[in-house]
This record gives structure tokens, C-alpha cells and sequence, in this order.
């Protein structure tokens, strides 16, 4: 939620000196909120259109039902490519297979600047089917990576 606040200029020091303050005290918060909880490791073979129905399966899913994030573990990235505007098209392989991905509205974001050709990554995200031009694949949305 957001709220509106008014201040005089006089007033932004002590303003200042009390957010920094109060904000100290919720550091086990602010903490918690950095953490990325997974639901399990995939392998980029594992990723299979049954796979992707079975997860629809258990839906619908909403604010008390989250949709399960998946962790891909220690991939070689090849084949970076930029679509649209600011997405990043890869794809994410292992000995197990290949998995395609995409990373939206990351281009030109810090989660854009690790996603390079021949990088190894561990990459967390929600798995889609992607279908186009009668063809149904699997593709990872990235909402992660750091480097392996």
C-alpha cells in the first residue's frame, strides 16, 4: 500500500534522523524480505509439457496459493538473445538437457547484466508452456540468477 506524507524543509533532518531509526529495528525483516524461497530443483531435462500440466494441475493458484518456483542448478547459458524491448531469450542446458527461459523487462537490470553467453548459473523461476505456431514448449520465466 502506499501513503502520502508533507514536509516543510525544516523538518527533513529530524524526519530523516527518526526513519533511520525506527527502520533499524526491522532488520530481521528487511532480511526476510531478500530471501527467494524455492520449491524444488529441476533439471533442464525434467522440464517436460506433462510436468508443466501436472503444476497446473494443483492451481488455481493466487496471493494464498503461490505458484511453485523452481531452481535450476549450476547451468551453461548459451544462445543470449535480446526480444522485444528489454527480454532476454536463453537457453539453460546441463547433461541432463536443455531448457529455454526467458528473463522479462531484464535487459537493461542488473539480472540482464549476468545472463551472458557461456555463463554458469544457477536460475530460479516459474515454469510455462510456450506455445507458438501449433508447437508446445516448455520455458522457464526467470525471476533470478547468480552466477555458479
Amino acid at each position: 500500500m502506499a501513503g502520502g506524507l508533507s514536509l516543510e524543509p525544516e523538518q527533513i533532518p529530524a524526519f530523516d534522523a527518526w526513519m533511520v531509526g525506527h527502520m533499524a529495528k526491522f532488520t530481521a525483516e528487511r532480511a526476510a524480505a531478500l530471501e527467494l524461497p524455492v520449491d524444488a530443483i529441476l533439471s533442464p531435462g525434467a522440464a517436460s509439457p506433462a510436468l508443466v500440466d501436472q503444476i497446473a494441475g494443483i492451481g488455481p493458484f493466487g496471493v494464498g496459493s503461490p505458484e511453485p518456483v523452481f531452481a535450476l542448478q549450476s547451468v551453461h547459458v548459451t544462445g543470449v538473445r535480446q526480444v522485444g524491448l528489454n527480454h532476454l531469450k536463453f537457453t539453460a542446458e546441463d547433461s541432463s538437457g536443455r531448457l529455454d527461459c526467458i528473463a522479462w523487462r531484464s535487459a537493461d537490470q542488473p539480472l540482464g547484466e549476468v545472463i551472458r553467453p557461456n555463463a554458469r548459473l544457477h536460475v530460479v523461476g516459474k515454469l510455462k508452456a510456450d506455445e507458438w505456431n501449433g508447437r508446445r514448449r516448455v520455458q522457464l520465466d526467470v525471476s533470478d540468477a547468480a552466477e555458479a
